[in-house]
């Protein structure tokens, strides 16, 4: 990926995006509304938000007599999980852009 510059740096980046897409969608769309109750056998993310607004009490009981912590535990472990995903793929993504671009070298990461 250091060899084309513009090429590289447009692949780190979609790599970037995809895997920090993929840790958020996993705990979000996948196993918390897995191990919570969620009923319907594909998640649309209307069903998904309804779901997580509605039905609140009935996902954080299911999840608490499942998982071995609370489902308040759960809930803001994911939060943190989700932010800093985003926080590194962005800072990474920023680093990309710009480190190579000023100073003229291949596009390495920090």
């Amino acid at each position: 990926m250091a060899r084309p510059r513009a090429l590289g740096r447009a692949l780190a980046i979609a790599t970037l995006l995809l895997w920090t897409y993929l840790i958020c969608a996993t705990y979000v769309m996948k196993l918390i509304p897995l191990y919570g109750g969620f009923t319907e056998p594909r998640a649309h993310l209307w069903e998904l938000y309804s779901w997580y607004v509605h039905r609140g009490a009935e996902r954080g009981a299911l999840l608490s007599s499942v998982c071995l912590t609370p489902a308040w535990w759960i809930d803001a472990m994911t939060a943190v999980t989700v932010v800093l995903a985003v926080a590194a793929c962005a800072t990474l993504a920023h680093a990309y852009m710009y480190s190579a671009s000023q100073s003229g070298e291949t596009c390495t990461p920090p």
